[in-house]
This record gives C-alpha cells, sequence and structure tokens, in this order.
C-alpha cells in the first residue's frame, strides 16, 4: 500500500492492529519510511495495550476462582 502522512493520518484511529502490522510489514517491504512506521507502531502498541489490559480486567473480574 502506498501511503503518505497525511493518508495514514487520516486513517489511523480506523485501522485494526492487524491492519496496521499488514502496512507497517509492507512499509518495512517497500519505501522503509521510519517516520510512517514509528507512528503506525505507536498506534499498534496501544491497541494491543488496550487488548491485553481488557483481558487482564475481565480476569481479574470472573466470579469463578
Amino acid at each position: 500500500m502506498n501511503l503518505s502522512w497525511r493518508d495514514l493520518q487520516r486513517k489511523l484511529n480506523q485501522l485494526t492492529e492487524s491492519e496496521l502490522w499488514e502496512l507497517i510489514e509492507a512499509e518495512l517491504a517497500g519505501k522503509k519510511r521510519v517516520s510512517l512506521i514509528e507512528r503506525m507502531h505507536m498506534r499498534a502498541a496501544a491497541l494491543r495495550t488496550t487488548r491485553e489490559r481488557l483481558d487482564l480486567l475481565k480476569r481479574a473480574t470472573c466470579s469463578t476462582p
């Protein structure tokens, strides 16, 4: 995928974690623009953290021992 910085900024919050990793891999295989890779990784990491935190909270609030 050929994304410009502006395109990425518009789409970033709409992408899933897996879509972001696909874009990161595509960027690494293509133009290797560090600033785009860093920004996509920051967003993917934030989504992963949220997903993991929700999982932990579900486990912590589960009524079974």
